[in-house]
């Protein structure tokens, strides 16, 4: 039995990876996030996803606990968030690349959509019944409003 199932996996993986054109359009799409996003920062944006779907949870849960009906607009509205972060961290990308390197505009802007989230996130969790640091979520309070007002 298990040797079938090794030999399926196998002609599987085979048919999937020997087509031209899947090979082509994983280049590009490596290609594209190479170029729009600096490998340098990949932490920090794997860091900014996980940040924004633990903010995701953590409202539909906090939804749930104070009885707010849970709309199909909100979920929509995490996707779309995930795109606009990430375009507003790819155009920052562009920005240095076409030579304001001197500036950390990708950090910056990376700095600050986490901190976003984290204030979100810490927000939820208040919600959901827990301690939050009330010092530390201020901080991040004035640290967001601070640099995006600038």
């Amino acid at each position: 039995m298990s040797h079938n199932i090794l030999l399926y996996s196998q002609i599987l993986f085979h048919k999937i990876f020997s087509y031209g054109a899947l090979k082509l359009a994983t280049t590009g799409a490596y290609l594209t996030l190479y170029f729009f996003f600096n490998s340098v920062e990949m932490p920090a944006l794997i860091a900014l996803f996980f940040l924004i779907i633990f903010d995701f949870a953590t409202g539909i849960l906090a939804s749930y606990k104070t009885g707010v009906e849970i709309q199909s607009t909100k979920i929509f509205r995490t996707a779309l968030k995930i795109l606009i972060y990430y375009g507003m961290i790819s155009a920052s990308h562009l920005t240095e690349l076409a030579g304001f390197s001197f500036i950390p505009i990708e950090e910056t802007v990376i700095a600050i959509l986490a901190a976003t989230e984290m204030v979100s996130l810490l927000e939820n969790v208040a919600l959901l019944g827990y301690i939050t640091p009330k010092k530390i979520l201020n901080k991040l309070r004035e640290f967001t409003v601070t640099n995006i007002n600038k």
